[in-house]
């Protein structure tokens, strides 16, 4: 029989680290790590309860924790390392954050916001850059390809269909992957496992 025990009951976001040794989960606004052997636990950007912050994600490497939170006064993309020592806030932008994507390699975090952009964060040089931007809603459905090159997303056109366009993930020029005469609208997508093609789900009718 395997014993379970009960941290909280109260999460509202979690992510296992690629060992498998931590996780890592939002409660009550804070962040923590517990191991999952052991039940240790450390809290990142510790802040006596007086901000909120939830959406943590651990990078595959398993070297940083990525997460959105509101300790400067206003929704911001933080990335900490995985003891909590050393937390930094990498976005300075007056708007809401979320959907925050590690690339398969770490060398990238790319996350969407309010002003209806899609940015990818670089770690070796802190650098941001734009990847793709819509005039109509948010940029959704954020995917990286398995060979952390490319990266998928959807966006509204002027009649308010979805589509999907992949990009460079160090920037370029964004490609819509059908066209309108085959495919009405399309979203979700998906890498397969060699990253050669996308699955998206697709309406032909119009």
């Amino acid at each position: 029989e395997h014993e379970i025990e009960t941290v909280t009951n109260d999460v509202d976001n979690f992510d296992i680290s690629p060992s498998g040794r931590r996780a890592v989960i939002s409660t009550h606004g804070q962040i923590l790590t517990i191991a999952t052997d052991r039940g240790d636990i450390t809290r990142i950007n510790p802040d006596n309860m007086a901000s909120r912050s939830d959406t943590p994600k651990w990078s595959p490497d398993g070297k940083y924790i990525a997460f959105v939170s509101d300790k400067s006064g206003r929704d911001e993309v933080w990335i900490s390392d995985p003891e909590g020592k050393s937390p930094k806030k990498i976005t300075d932008l007056d708007n809401e954050k979320g959907a925050l994507v590690w690339a398969p390699d770490s060398a990238r975090l790319l996350y969407t916001a309010a002003d209806k952009k899609l940015y990818a964060y670089s770690v070796a040089d802190a650098k941001i850059g734009v990847l793709a931007s819509s005039e109509r809603g948010r940029v959704g459905s954020v995917a990286v390809s398995p060979d952390s090159k490319w990266v998928s997303f959807s966006k509204q056109d002027a009649t308010l269909r979805s589509h999907v366009y992949v990009v460079p993930i160090a920037g370029g020029e964004e490609r819509h992957i059908s066209d309108d005469s085959m495919i009405y609208s399309e979203t979700n997508a998906v890498w397969t496992a060699d990253g050669r093609s996308l699955i998206v789900s697709g309406r032909r009718d119009r």
